[in-house]
């Protein structure tokens, strides 16, 4: 059965990709007749070399110039898992990023950011437990606007004359522009910043149904202004806190040949939490 539905209960095909796998979900369902070595080793053989749509919101809590807001930075991407030596393996394309905030903040990512996010990688060892199908991931190390020799270990520049430091996005100005619009009391100030970020996640979660995973995210990171086209937001070094517990990724299932474009056309659908 597709997952979307026409008018009269007619598959639509507007998104082929979203499929369930039949032999998955019936190997899931007879896990208590059967190994869980077999179970766990058939899970991962109709994993490997599949597709996915995936979305990631990363929580927090920020604050400067005496101004606090909560945001959820959400991103969306492509995904292509594989197997090597008994783990998953995937390997991520952002399609888009956004941000939705309450408070006197609000980011806005420019396209120019979005083009420039580098090709995720993560590794998930998998297991069955008493629940069904656990995955959980690796440490996966993001470093945005500068190259630095250990992405894990090394410390991000602080100022935009660090060697280090890159025009990632390609837009004339060091590390990745974002735009930032701040409200307080009666004065709203916009501009671009300039910044250097690492970002660290870690994923752990659990194989819902044939075409379903959904997790949580703990995650940490690291954020220098060097520069803005706004004196007052240039001087500004925003305090961030993580909020681990509302940081969740959910993936679902989509064909070979589905794009950034199909995902991102069917988005809603595809990432509602509503099951």
């Amino acid at each position: 059965m597709g997952y979307f539905t026409g008018s009269k209960g007619r598959t639509n095909s507007a998104l082929t990709g979203i499929t369930l796998v039949a032999s998955l979900a019936a190997s899931l369902s007879s896990c208590g007749k059967q190994s869980a070595s077999t179970a766990l080793s058939t899970a991962v053989d109709q994993l490997t070399n599949s597709v996915w749509a995936k979305q990631m919101i990363l929580a927090s809590d920020s604050s400067a110039m005496g101004i606090k807001s909560s945001s959820k930075i959400e991103r969306r991407l492509l995904v292509k898992m594989s197997k090597v030596s008994g783990k998953l393996e995937t390997s991520e394309q952002a399609c888009d990023v956004t941000s939705t905030a309450t408070g006197g903040a609000t980011l806005v990512f420019p396209e120019a950011f979005k083009r420039s996010l580098p090709i995720r990688t993560a590794s998930y060892q998998i297991s069955n437990d008493a629940q069904g199908i656990a995955l959980a991931g690796t440490q996966a190390v993001e470093v945005l606007g500068a190259k630095l020799a250990d992405d894990s270990k090394d410390q991000i520049p602080t100022s935009a004359d660090d060697p280090s430091v890159i025009d990632q996005d390609n837009d004339g100005q060091p590390g990745v522009t974002v735009d930032i619009s701040a409200k307080a009391a009666f004065v709203t100030i916009k501009g671009k910043v300039y910044l250097v970020q690492r970002t660290i996640t870690q994923e752990t979660g659990r194989l819902e149904s044939a075409d379903l995973i959904r997790g949580n995210i703990k995650w940490s990171t690291e954020q220098k202004i060097i520069g803005s086209d706004s004196k007052i937001l240039g001087a500004v070094q925003p305090t961030i806190t993580e909020l681990p517990e509302q940081s969740v990724f959910t993936m679902r299932k989509v064909s070979d040949t589905d794009t950034c474009a199909s995902i991102l056309s069917h988005k809603d659908q595809l990432f509602s939490r509503a099951e």
